[in-house]
């Protein structure tokens, strides 16, 4: 990460509340659903049309776990302080999140 420099550092001090997390976690659920919903709409066309799965459904299949594991990465970041000026928190208190306390 390197040092922060003295304006980049009260620009956070003054920011601390700011959160990103509700964003991503709001980013991810709305392309998420709308990844599930075409997948599903997909297959139960496939079904309907009697229409035999190809290459090109099981490589739908492999991106729709993919896209479900990423969300589910970012996720966690938000659940561990991510989003947040972190930057701030591991020059001044150090890198463990454990050590982080809330005004």
């Amino acid at each position: 990460m390197g040092n922060l420099t003295a304006a980049e550092t009260e620009y956070m001090i003054a920011h601390q509340s700011d959160n990103k997390g509700p964003q991503i976690i709001a980013s991810n659920v709305i392309c998420l659903t709308a990844t599930i919903i075409a997948f599903v709409l997909r297959f139960v066309s496939r079904r309907l049309g009697h229409v035999k799965l190809g290459i090109e459904d099981w490589l739908i299949v492999i991106a729709t776990v993919s896209a479900a594991h990423k969300s589910d990465i970012s996720f966690g970041k938000v659940i561990t302080v991510q989003g947040t000026h972190h930057q701030l928190r591991d020059s001044v208190i150090g890198s463990s999140p454990l050590r982080v306390r809330k005004a």
